[in-house]
């Protein structure tokens, strides 16, 4: 038995190795393995995403600088791919697997505090209130989901990101063709990246 266990574990294992080349960038993004479809879904539809709003944008004629529609569609294209590449079964494989602990998870989400910055830069003439609110939230909405019980870290996950609503729509308004950014990086991060998809049965 323990001779099986094992070998299942390392077949595991190669099959979470990403490849050389390219084709390795693709797989430490998307998970070795990733199907075909999964790629298609990440990569093809987040640019159908990216055009529709670069499309609006120029339909409406917005005196912005071509760094600012530059870094627009860069961020469009990383949330929107993200969110739908961490809920694939390639990506969840690899990004939780055994070797990931909850620093690493933390580490992933807070690197993204980059993106708030750039956005204040760019359209908000760099307001630190903007990009203290939102980076304080996503941290510590994430410590929360990260400290949770497993059975608990889908509704925690959850109230944080109906919370990230309110304050998008209410309190912190968004720059005009940017409503968007805030909800998918906070789906992309709380609720794509940091829930692995496994069930916990009750213990009750």
């Amino acid at each position: 038995m323990t001779i099986e266990v094992k070998f299942d574990t390392l077949k595991v294992m190669a099959a979470l190795k990403p490849k050389s080349g390219f084709r390795g960038i693709i797989d430490r993004i998307s998970g070795p393995k990733a199907s075909p479809i999964e790629l298609v879904l990440q990569y093809f539809i987040s640019l159908v995403f990216v055009g529709a709003w670069f499309a609006y944008v120029r339909h409406r004629e917005l005196s912005w600088s071509t760094l600012q529609i530059v870094l627009g569609v860069f961020i469009c294209w990383d949330v929107v791919g993200g969110a739908i590449c961490n809920v694939t079964n390639s990506a969840k494989r690899w990004w939780h697997r055994s070797s990931q602990e909850a620093y690493h998870h933390f580490g992933f989400v807070a690197v993204h505090g980059l993106h708030i910055l750039a956005i204040s830069w760019l359209f908000y003439d760099m307001d630190w209130g903007y990009v203290g609110a939102y980076y304080g939230y996503l941290l510590i909405s994430t410590g929360a989901i990260l400290a949770a019980t497993p059975t608990l870290q889908r509704p925690v996950a959850t109230i944080f990101f109906l919370g990230v609503l309110f304050i998008n729509f209410y309190w912190l308004p968004a720059v005009p063709s940017l409503e968007w950014f805030i909800p998918v990086l906070f789906l992309k991060l709380i609720m794509s990246y940091l829930l692995s998809d496994t069930l916990h049965p009750s213990k009750e």
